[in-house]
């Protein structure tokens, strides 16, 4: 259409918006991500290997977004609703392994990671409404040390370089006894004033303005 646009191609970002390829290339490049079950239609439903899985499952859309549509199932019969759920709105689900951890989240501007955030949510996990509606959902500046903070920043950027990312993204993760399971990469991330990329930028000295002229600058090359 020759509309100019900022941030990652359409190639990275189709690939970034399918949780399942990414994944696939997670796996490719021997970065850890939860185990996961792509179904496709009630037919494709295999309880054989969700079994395998354990529960408690998380069930989304495999193409969604802002964790719309997205559930932590306990037993068969939840399960089933959710899949089921999920398949009115979409033709792809994902079910995936539940990792108890650290929801945390690396930005990434212009090929450099930003100080990593961590996210305490009310609920099971960073849901909708946590990220738009709750006030009880923390978010800070990660306490690492400088060994871990290095291994995401280096799982994030190695993300960024496999996927071909441009100007800006972000790369949620969840950490568990000091392991790395990446769950998802956002070409677009919320760009609000309150949004994680621009917080992370400000704990690095970009205000907002600043981090908008970058991602122009970055977008033009």
């Amino acid at each position: 259409m020759g509309i100019p646009y900022s941030g990652s191609g359409v190639l990275a970002s189709a690939l970034c918006m399918n949780k399942d390829i990414s994944k696939k290339i997670f796996t490719a490049e021997d970065i850890e991500t939860p185990k996961w079950h792509l179904v496709t239609e009630k037919k494709n439903f295999s309880y054989d290997k969700i079994k395998q899985l354990g529960y408690p499952l998380v069930v989304k859309p495999n193409n969604g977004g802002s964790s719309i549509e997205t559930y932590i199932v306990e037993n068969k019969e939840e399960l089933e609703r959710a899949v089921n759920q999920c398949l009115k709105l979409k033709d792809q689900v994902i079910i995936e392994e539940y990792i108890k951890g650290e929801e945390i989240t690396c930005s990434i501007i212009g090929g450099i990671p930003m100080p990593i955030i961590s996210i305490k949510a009310k609920a099971d996990f960073f849901d909708y409404s946590s990220k738009y509606t709750s006030e009880d959902t923390v978010e800070t500046q990660a306490i690492l040390s400088e060994e871990l903070a290095r291994r995401i920043q280096g799982v994030s950027l190695a993300i960024w370089r496999s996927f071909k990312l441009k100007a800006y993204g972000r790369i949620d993760i969840i950490l568990k006894d000091k392991e790395i399971y990446v769950l998802e990469v956002n070409t677009l991330p919320g760009m609000t004033t309150s949004s994680l990329l621009p917080k992370s930028a400000s704990m690095a000295g970009i205000n907002f303005q600043e981090l908008l002229d970058k991602i122009i600058e970055y977008s033009l090359k």
